[in-house]
């Protein structure tokens, strides 16, 4: 099981929509994932993250541009 979750912005703030639990499985098929196309994207993501500084991240990838993701560290508690 995996979680999920779903974020949108309000006034220029990431604001918690919703958080759903699937399947691997279920979202593969749902999303026509092919393991072999996924191994660059995932390799350049870890790339990107090792070189950031320890904390909480939020990738978000923009409904206007396409291909485009967005890293978001989230505030210290």
């Amino acid at each position: 099981m995996i979680k999920m979750g779903f974020i949108g912005f309000e006034k220029q703030k990431p604001k918690l929509i919703n958080v759903t639990e699937t399947t691997l499985k279920s979202l593969e098929n749902f999303i026509s994932f092919r393991e072999a196309e996924c191994w660059p994207i995932l390799k350049y993501i870890l790339d990107l993250l090792y070189s950031c500084e320890s904390g909480s991240y939020i990738i978000s990838r923009s409904p206007y541009t396409p291909l485009a993701l967005k890293l978001y560290q989230l505030p210290h508690k």
